[in-house]
């Protein structure tokens, strides 16, 4: 007997619609979604879509928790669209002919040296995975401020990590692509590599487009309650939002237990385009309910009163019905207000009861597992339930039970009846079993003393840590909530967020069946309070929780293009050295146009578009970012994931509420996240308590990771604070598991050298230079350590030495820009030297050549304006510090540096208005206070040269009392008693 199919006038305005919308795409929605609760035949409506147009129209359905090999967009394409168009490798089809493309260079990328010779390189591999990320991840997105749009006319849409490397891709990645023989001569398929996600969804309509002028096309998204995130926003975002799909014959027929429209990025794309055509599908009433019975020959009155009473009118419930009664059995109806779990269980023994119940507790289950679950309730799992069958062979015979691939199931429906059927203790001793079974099978597959990126960097172990998460959130142990934020911290880190982010998904999908009575209200709430970290990890922890180095990362971003750009437009041509940069520049503006929706080939054209927008980007450089402030980005960002700021702040609060009970990486994770996000009084004690459970778990640290957490997470952090002991520790930390680690060497360097330790600091530059000899920035903090070396000897009076010590920083420094020419740091740091050696035309030299490469570089152009003053050329002088000034209002050394000057040239009452406008600024600092006692002395203006003296030994006066003793300009008051009381106190 063929399934009966009653008719209802949602439903049939649901078809009537989508046939209207195949013929008159452009006027109708793209979207057909069917939503209600579980079994009122929302996947009975798709099979009906594709049963109506059979041959008239191109179809493909997946479902979502069923369908194998889908948890991205790319591999969604793939298999929605070979069941339209087998993939032919001879066929020049628009999507295969991408994909083929893409997957062949992948290979290529990972198999094959860059060179052409010799073996891949972990750093190689490495680049590749770092492409493959970029080309699946949407789970957040960045937005430009409203100038912003204006420079760019656009606003960027683009993947999370694309958009977070952004104009900042980091130039190996760039470089491997244009080095590598497979990509290095063709700029198209760079780009592909780049973002392959936007090109291949442009391929894959191109494609749809192409069957849709034969017939139409219908795809077929079942289940859609069970949907990863990344898919979701893929399709609201890039296929519906980025394309002109809507305007072909394509349509999309959803199907899940949640109304797509009550996400924000759905809801914005239906209000701008009106997308979606929303069906709801409710229970059969009576009438429907009997004319569903009469179809199986079921029609006297009172037992349908009293199967409608038991089923509630719910379709699978009378498809369950339908088919028993097929099988000639007889099911007793005459308790009306009888439970439908003992319904579906009638005729099934205790034993066979107590399995299905099992059963219903796994998310699937296969003969391992159904017989561990059987023993450990002391059952036999070869013939407790049938003597020709064991439990797991006579389970799949049930008519509930459903394949997912190798593995068996059952169905949603009776899953959720079967756990209601079930006790609270019940459940929770089952779900208990299963989570330690899964924690002991993770730990088979990788130890649980092995390093922590052998477990995140094995799929397995993921998967089953997942499952065993997933499952204790149902019992009532005490360490639910630190095993949780423990995975969460310690993936975000990595950057694997599966182990938490599955739990929570098949959470959503299952929540409005058994999983929110069965879950205790600590939970529940514990979830939702986490949710918006689990489902943006990155974004809430890496991102809107250290603000403050994205906007450095930014600054120096643009330093680096500024110079790249000026070097274009040299009229001496570009250096040799120079093109590799040159030539990633381009490649990543014309991929940052490009996913902005400006696809520019021409160089001219992309810099000069680049060079109008840099000026907007300088004054807030975390735009590369994103756009505006910090709070309104995050706001912006987050309001379109569906979340405030507040839910991000109690979502953080609620993590680090469990950072007292996680120990290892996670604990050291969730300290320095939380260091970020402190005042800068408890940041420090929060990054001590990090560098000592790192290295508690040295051990567990591989020695990239370990030493990048600790010297690039926590001692970094620490040096920042002025913790150079404690900056120090982390850094020897870092080189006991990572000897070669130059950046570490070199960063202990810079927090010996702080400490006045200039000897151990150039001990540390050199094994860092021994290392990698190419390292201009050790060169130059070696040469900083050697000159601030010889002011210290200087002092003790070995003028020597100190002489010595300046002429070996400034071979430091030379050796730095033999390296790199451009190095204005250098050239800046080089003047320095010179000056202190007396050689002041030489240092002005130095300044004017860094001054080339960076013009508004202020800090050469204060000590310029120094060089010149040593030199008595005062208006020259006045005239650099104005020029500082013009690009940096705020400098106060130039301020107080020009009040001098104008002393000098016997303007003093305009240098006391500099020295004025230095305080304003910073009203602590004890030079220009000194120098405005000295101005108003050399005017016989007692009473102010007298006041601003008392103010500067006020705040330094070890300084300014031996410096007042011996200083001429205060000889006319020297004889004030006043004057000599503070001197001599």
């Amino acid at each position: 007997m063929a399934q009966p199919y009653i008719s209802r006038p949602e439903t049939d305005a649901f078809l009537d619609q989508l046939a209207t919308a195949l013929e008159s795409p452009q006027s109708h929605p793209v979207v057909f979604q069917a939503w209600g609760i579980g079994g009122v035949g929302k996947s009975t409506l798709t099979r009906k879509v594709q049963a109506k147009y059979g041959d008239s129209a191109h179809s493909a359905a997946v479902s979502f928790g069923q369908t194998e090999g889908i948890e991205d967009p790319i591999p969604l394409m793939a298999k929605l669209y070979g069941q339209m168009v087998p993939q032919d490798d001879w066929a020049a089809d628009p999507f295969w002919t991408q994909h083929s493309l893409y997957f062949d260079t992948i290979h290529q990328l990972q198999t094959q040296a860059a060179t052409g010779r010799g073996v891949v390189e972990a750093a190689q591999v490495g680049h590749v995975q770092s492409l493959l990320r970029l080309g699946v991840d949407v789970a957040g997105e960045w937005f430009l401020s409203e100038s912003a749009k204006k420079a760019t006319q656009t606003v960027v849409t683009r993947g999370m990590e694309a958009a977070v490397a952004g104009l900042s891709l980091k130039d190996e990645l760039m470089g491997l692509l244009q080095q590598h023989k497979a990509t290095k001569r063709n700029q198209a398929l760079q780009r592909l590599m780049l973002e392959p996600l936007p090109q291949l969804t442009q391929a894959f309509v191109a494609g749809l487009t192409q069957q849709s002028q034969q017939r139409p096309v219908i795809v077929v998204l079942d289940t859609y309650e069970k949907v990863p995130s990344a898919i979701d926003t893929w399709l609201w975002r890039t296929l519906l939002g980025n394309t002109d799909l809507a305007r072909q014959r394509v349509r999309l027929v959803v199907a899940g237990r949640h109304c797509v429209l009550r996400t924000e990025g759905w809801r914005k794309l239906h209000q701008d385009r009106d997308a979606v055509y929303e069906c709801t599908i409710e229970r059969f009433d009576r009438e429907q309910t009997q004319q569903y019975l009469a179809q199986i020959d079921i029609t006297d009155a009172a037992r349908v009163d009293r199967i409608f009473t038991v089923t509630r009118g719910l379709p699978y419930y009378l498809n369950w019905i339908r088919e028993q009664t097929e099988r000639g059995r007889s099911l007793d109806f005459d308790q009306g207000n009888q439970e439908i779990a003992r319904l579906l269980l009638q005729g099934l023994n205790p034993v066979q009861t107590q399995v299905v119940q099992l059963a219903a507790c796994c998310r699937w289950f296969d003969a391992k597992i159904i017989r561990h679950m059987t023993e450990q309730q002391g059952l036999d799992f070869a013939a407790a339930v049938d003597e020709e069958r064991n439990c797991y062979g006579w389970l799949t015979q049930l008519s509930f039970a459903e394949p997912v691939g190798k593995r068996w199931r059952l169905d949603d429906v009776a899953r959720d009846v079967f756990r209601q059927s079930l006790g609270r203790d019940q459940v929770e001793a089952i779900h208990g079993v299963l989570a330690d079974y899964y924690l002991a099978l993770s730990n088979q597959e990788v130890p649980p003393n092995s390093p922590y990126l052998n477990r995140y960097q094995n799929p397995d172990w993921c998967g089953l840590r997942a499952e065993y998460l997933y499952h204790l959130l149902f019992t009532r142990r005490d360490d639910i909530q630190p095993q949780f934020a423990t995975h969460l911290f310690e993936g975000c880190y990595l950057s694997v967020n599966s182990v938490t982010q599955l739990p929570l998904t098949w959470m959503t999908a299952e929540a409005d069946g058994a999983e929110t009575s069965l879950l205790t209200y600590a939970t529940r709430t514990f979830l939702k309070g986490v949710k918006p970290a689990v489902e943006h990890s990155y974004l809430v922890f890496e991102w809107y929780g250290s603000p403050q180095q994205n906007a450095a990362n930014s600054t120096e971003a643009i330093a680096t293009w500024k110079q790249l750009i000026d070097t274009l437009e040299s009229p001496t041509g570009v250096p040799a050295e120079r093109r590799q940069q040159i030539s990633t520049l381009l490649a990543t503006l014309r991929t940052m146009f490009g996913a902005m929706g400006q696809p520019i080939q021409d160089d001219a054209q992309l810099l000069a578009v680049f060079k109008q927008a840099l000026p907007l980007i300088e004054e807030n450089p975390v735009l590369l970012q994103m756009g505006g402030s910090i709070d309104q980005q995050a706001e912006a960002m987050f309001a379109r994931l569906g979340y405030s700021l507040e839910d991000i702040e109690a979502a953080i609060t609620v993590c680090f509420s469990q950072t007292e009970a996680l120990d290892g990486l996670g604990r050291c994770v969730a300290l320095i996240y939380q260091a970020r996000r402190s005042p800068s009084e408890r940041r420090a004690d929060l990054l001590l308590s990090a560098l000592a459970e790192a290295q508690k778990i040295k051990a567990q640290l591989s020695p990239g990771l370990g030493s990048n957490l600790l010297w690039g997470e926590i001692g970094v952090a620490l040096g920042n604070l002025g913790r150079y002991e404690e900056a120090i520790a982390a850094y020897d930390a870092a080189l006991a598991i990572k000897p070669d680690k130059h950046e570490a060497l070199n960063n202990k360097g810079i927090a010996l050298g702080n400490l006045g330790r200039y000897e151990e600091a150039i001990a540390a530059y050199d094994a860092a230079l021994a290392i990698k000899p190419d390292d201009h920035q050790a060169l130059n903090n070696k040469g900083i350590a050697l000159v601030e070396w010889a002011a210290k000897i200087q002092q003790e009076g070995n003028t020597e030495e100190a002489l010595a010590k300046l002429s070996e920083g400034i071979a430091a420094y030379d050796a730095a820009l033999a390296i790199k020419p451009d190095y204005h740091e250098a050239l800046n740091n080089k003047g320095i030297a010179l000056r202190k050696l007396g050689h002041y035309e030489e240092a002005i030299a130095a300044y004017d050549a860094a001054l080339a490469i960076k013009p508004d570089y202020h800090e050469a152009l204060n000590n310029k304006g120094i060089a010149l003053g040593n030199l008595g050329r005062y208006e020259e002088a006045i005239a650099a510090y104005d020029a500082a000034l013009a690009i940096k209002p705020d400098d106060h050394e130039a301020l107080n540096n020009k009040g001098n000057a104008l002393g000098n040239l016997g303007r003093y009452e305009d240098a006391i208005a500099a020295y004025d406008a230095a305080l304003q600024i910073k009203p602590d600092d004890p030079s220009p206070f000194y120098n405005k006692a000295c101005a108003y002395a050399l005017q016989g203006l007692v009473e102010p040269a007298l006041e601003n003296l008392a103010q500067a030994i006020h705040l330094n006066p070890d300084k300014y009392r031996e410096m007042a003793k011996t200083d001429t300009d205060f000889e006319a008051i020297r004889g004030n008693p006043h004057f000599q009381a503070l001197l001599h106190p």
